[in-house]
């Protein structure tokens, strides 16, 4: 489930709990039944934040494996910050056209996650 589906589903979930002071018979069983699914997707969505992070502490483990500073820098930007190739460029004061070879060069020195 992406998690702009999750958060359709969370907010209906708490729309129907605000319904409990109003509501009896079916509509509560319903509001309860809305729950246990909100807690599931609350687990599952912690669980998938804890292996982002631990997958991004593996991606930053291999940049810093690389000896160059310039190229680290080039990967955090684009891997971690997520900017664009153009504000990439502007931040290092580089061509984007440079950055796209030392980003080609920072993978081939790069040890790959798998």
């Amino acid at each position: 489930m992406r998690i702009d589906e999750r958060d359709a589903v969370i907010r209906e979930a708490g729309a129907m709990q605000m319904q409990i002071g109003r509501s009896s018979g079916a509509a509560y069983d319903s509001i309860g039944r809305a729950l246990v699914v909100l807690m599931a997707m609350r687990e599952a969505y912690a669980a998938d934040l804890e292996a982002l992070t631990a997958r991004q502490a593996e991606v930053e483990a291999a940049i810093r494996g690389i000896d160059n500073p310039q190229y680290q820098d080039i990967l955090r930007l684009r891997y971690i910050q997520s900017l664009s190739w153009i504000k990439i460029a502007h931040q290092m004061g580089n061509s984007v056209d440079n950055c796209h070879k030392m980003h080609r060069d920072a993978l081939e020195r790069m040890q790959f996650v798998q």
